[in-house]
């Protein structure tokens, strides 16, 4: 093609490209990306309300009775608007709060990431830490990439980039 290759160049564009998405999914929802349809990831995504009330009301059910997987999956489907939800990031926290206390190191990342950006919740970067860090302890690839990014932007931290 006529340029040099470059591997931090590339990865430089990519990571721009990479944020733009997350930030546009964590924005609008997975609903304003039409791509899932074009790669056969299913219509779920895109469904309209009510299409999906029989496993909502499963999902509810089984997180009152204190199921951490419902109760985190729940948490996903309010906080990207899928499977007939309406997006809803206050439900999203609650619901990934709930399986967190019960030491979900899913939602426990999940919950660190809304409350270090502040989607939903008022920002938090001690409640973050100690989200991101009881995940990353339980072994939790979200968790030890939350830690890196609080060590990475100094956030409720002293930024140190060897720790990141």
């Amino acid at each position: 093609l006529g340029v040099p290759k470059s591997c931090e160049t590339a990865v430089r564009y990519y990571e721009l490209a990479a944020n733009a998405a997350v930030d546009r999914i964590e924005n609008e929802g997975v609903e304003s990306i039409k791509d899932y349809e074009r790669l056969g990831l299913g219509t779920s995504f895109n469904s309209k309300p009510g299409n999906d009330e029989d496993l909502i009301d499963y999902y509810k059910h089984s997180a009152d009775k204190g199921d951490t997987n419902s109760q985190y999956t729940l948490g996903q489907y309010y906080y990207y608007g899928v499977r007939g939800v309406k997006r809803d990031m206050e439900l999203a926290a609650k619901y990934f709060y709930l399986a967190a206390q019960a030491g979900d190191p899913s939602a426990q990342a999940s919950l660190g990431n809304m409350l270090a950006k502040g989607n939903g919740v008022e920002m938090d970067f001690k409640g973050a830490l100690s989200n991101f860090s009881s995940a990353a302890k339980s072994g939790g690839a979200g968790g030890m990439n939350g830690l890196g990014y609080l060590y990475l932007y100094g956030l409720g931290v002293t930024q140190n980039t060897e720790e990141a």
